[in-house]
């Protein structure tokens, strides 16, 4: 083997093929290295990785369409029988000698990673996996194209024959969405690839019987399959193809996913045309070729199943730095706590599921074999959503069905941006949270006042009381005889008329029962006087007007009404102090507690004015500076009271703005995060699920112009250049020999 080796090696290197190799594919890797990165500001190497898997149309018809061909045309493959080697030698030397000439650009490759550490943070796990995968790849389509060279005489033909080939396997994922996933569709596709194979086998083994018999084979449970269900056919079509094409198997590490079965599929590429090609060189009768032939097909696939059948948790390891798809402590205990099935049905076309999205699924359902995971084609089964949601689900979006309940997780909410534009991956939270809640042997309720036209809590704002493990329900106490019992609160959001007071009666009775009530008024230009006798029975009132603040540092720019307060100590604020955040309340009232306080009420300030703040009467205000007989000071804008006695608690803030999804927007979510502290707070609620978001966000380099001019250079020029200036040195020198040796005879 290792005398054929150095033959093709020398053969590729004193020619102009591996120069030529070589220099284009270094040449293509500066080029989109100097666009997204030198240029680009990108970090991230394997996004290069990810463009360039086009370049094997081209480059593996050039390096193996005379590996075989030449030797046959040639005469000199019978040169190679008679010499005392085994085929699998000469065939190996030759497929090992292509290997090295490809793995020159890839090793070469792998000093862009390094380079970008200089101007940035790559993620350099993520890129030597995707290089890595890159590598492979390229391994097993030199093997494919080496078996197609053997399969003729002429280079021409066999480079044709490869780049069509190839460049149908680069489309295959993309092919599959236009054809249709029906069983009868999937049934005409899977007889036509039948009968290509069985002409394929005819070719190879020179034996049409047993070429018509192994069809036969594959065609009659096909039939069998139809004639039964051909239900059972749908989406099969879609499936396959995705699972041929090797240029898939790429995608997952360039996402951030280290793919052992991906590895696995590779390398049984390779081995498999490297095994037909020695078949083919071996010259067998035709039945000991299908034979051996089946077998080694047999043997890679059920090698490819079985490590398919393994849990991701053995065969996919993460490879970014944020960990973006490793569960976290959190999940873990959750999942292992599992002790009911859940099932969730991922609605996404057959080949379109997300990466991510599928990634996180398969890393819990590795953890607990409780978790199902079913993906569902809308294509196929167009009303399936309809049997548990009225919702419009977009694609990629999940059901999740468990023993209590049903509930449903929106991709829209899977990828977030922060402030800045910057991409968030919110799957695991948003997955773990929804079993969490399908789960609960019961949950307690939060219920909405009605009937005096308050504020609709918004989507957000009913996610956030599902993430805290309560329901939501509305509730109407001019109809009802009282708060019901499993009330684990009650909230009031902005009432626009006063209650009844039958309805205050009702709330106090509840209150006085250890109750928890959540106010949210605004600056009213209506009494309330049922409602102020309730307030004041738990130590707290309302002060009439809008609150300004005279310091520039506590209301938004050129905003006089929208008021930054100072954050109070307490377990509802502190999460949000912590972070560094800071609320928004616009049009916003002032609160403050009745004289004589009784001591059994403890009173916190949540949030309030600097002492520069003053009240205005909306009804006579002229202007937005302070006016005598303007109420000034210190003001609370909101409020938390506890009653040691009863246990009773209630919050009440002085703007129902809190709950508004476009102001909590300008503050990065704080107000939704104040929103949820406080649900948890009032209503004695566990935390919910502490599972952090993962950033997607892009890395960067910083380059100089002239940094970038150098480098540019080098990558596109000088590097590729060198490459080809000593390749044709390196000809031209063999050249002259050549003639000097002739000029002698």
């Amino acid at each position: 083997m290792s005398a054929v080796y150095r033959r093709e090696l020398r053969a590729m290197f004193t020619s102009l093929t591996g120069a030529l190799f070589t220099f284009f594919t270094l040449l293509i890797v500066g080029i989109y290295a100097s666009v997204l990165h030198f240029s680009g500001g990108y970090a991230s190497f394997e996004y290069c990785i990810g463009n360039l898997s086009y370049i094997f149309l081209f480059l593996v018809p050039l390096l193996t369409m005379r590996t075989f061909a030449e030797e046959t045309r040639t005469g000199t493959d019978r040169l190679l029988h008679a010499l005392p080697l085994r085929p699998v030698d000469v065939v190996l030397g030759k497929y090992f000698a292509l290997v090295t000439v490809w793995g020159v650009p890839v090793t070469l490759m792998c000093s862009y990673p390094l380079l970008l550490t200089f101007y940035g943070t790559p993620d350099l796990a993520t890129a030597y996996s995707s290089i890595f995968a890159f590598f492979l790849l390229g391994c097993a389509l030199l093997a494919f194209g080496m078996f197609l060279s053997s399969l003729t005489e002429h280079q021409l033909i066999a480079a044709v024959i490869c780049f069509g080939t190839l460049l149908l396997s680069y489309f295959l994922p993309s092919l599959a969405g236009y054809l249709s996933a029906s069983g009868l569709a999937a049934f005409v596709i899977l007889t036509f690839l039948i009968v290509t194979l069985i002409v394929l086998l005819r070719l190879f083994t020179k034996n049409i019987w047993l070429s018509v018999i192994v069809g036969g084979c594959l065609e009659l449970p096909l039939i069998a399959v139809c004639l039964l269900d051909v239900s059972l056919l749908d989406g099969t079509v879609q499936v396959i193809l995705g699972a041929l094409s090797p240029f898939s198997r790429l995608d997952t590490f360039v996402y951030g996913v280290f793919d052992l079965s991906a590895v696995v599929y590779l390398l049984s590429v390779c081995f498999l045309f490297v095994f037909f090609t020695t078949l083919r060189f071996e010259r067998r009768p035709g039945g000991f070729q299908l034979v051996l032939t089946l077998l080694a097909i047999g043997c890679v696939a059920a090698g490819n199943l079985l490590c398919s059948a393994l849990p991701a948790s053995v065969t996919r390891f993460d490879t970014t730095s944020e960990q973006v798809f490793t569960l976290s402590d959190t999940s873990v205990r959750l999942l292992d706590a599992l002790d009911s099935d859940v099932t969730v049905y991922l609605l996404a076309e057959t080949g379109s599921e997300d990466e991510g999205l599928s990634e996180i699924l398969s890393q819990c359902a590795a953890r607990t074999s409780r978790l199902h995971i079913e993906t569902r084609d809308p294509v196929l089964y167009p009303y399936f959503s309809s049997q548990y949601t009225t919702l419009e689900l977009s694609a990629n979006s999940l059901i999740v069905v468990g023993a209590q309940r049903t509930t449903t997780v929106d991709f829209s909410v899977i990828y977030v941006y922060d402030e800045t534009g910057r991409a968030i991956f919110d799957g695991e939270s948003e997955i773990l949270n929804a079993i969490r809640y399908v789960t609960a042997d019961s949950l307690p309720i939060l219920y909405t006042l009605t009937g005096h036209g308050e504020l609709t809590l918004s989507d957000a704002r009913v996610k956030s009381v599902k993430g805290e493990g309560l329901l939501t329900r509305p509730l109407n106490l001019l109809t009802s005889d009282a708060v019901p019992s499993d009330a684990a609160g009650v909230l009031i959001a902005s009432p626009t008329a006063d209650l009844s007071q039958a309805e205050c009666e009702k709330l106090a009775s509840y209150l006085t029962s250890g109750g928890r009530l959540l106010l949210y008024t605004d600056v009213n230009v209506f009494s309330s006087p049922n409602l102020d006798t309730l307030t004041k029975a738990y130590g707290v009132r309302a002060i009439d007007g809008v609150v300004l603040d005279g310091n520039a540092d506590y209301y938004l720019s050129g905003s006089p009404f929208y008021l930054l307060p100072e954050l109070g100590k307490h377990e509802i604020t502190t999460p949000i102090t912590q972070e560094g955040f800071l609320t928004l309340t616009p049009l916003v009232h002032g609160l403050t507690t009745v004289a004589d306080l009784p001591q059994y009420l403890t009173v916190t300030a949540l949030l309030y004015t600097s002492e520069s703040a003053y009240s205005k009467d909306v009804l006579e205000m002229e202007t937005t500076e302070q006016m005598p007989g303007d109420e000034s000071g210190v003001f609370n804008l909101g409020l938390a009271v506890e009653n040691s006695n009863t246990g009773a608690r209630l919050v009440w803030y002085g703007t129902g703005y809190l709950l508004d999804d476009a102001t909590d927007q300008l503050v990065s979510g704080a107000n939704a995060a104040l929103f949820t502290n406080t649900i948890r707070w009032l209503c004695s609620q566990e935390k919910g699920l502490s599972i952090p978001a993962k950033s997607l966000a892009t890395r960067t380099i910083v380059m100089t112009e002239r940094q970038t001019w150098i480098w540019n250079t080098v990558c596109i020029g000088l590097v590729p250049g060198g490459i080809l200036v000593a390749g044709l040195w390196i000809w031209g020198k063999r050249q002259i020999g050549s003639r000097k040796k002739r000029g002698r005879k």
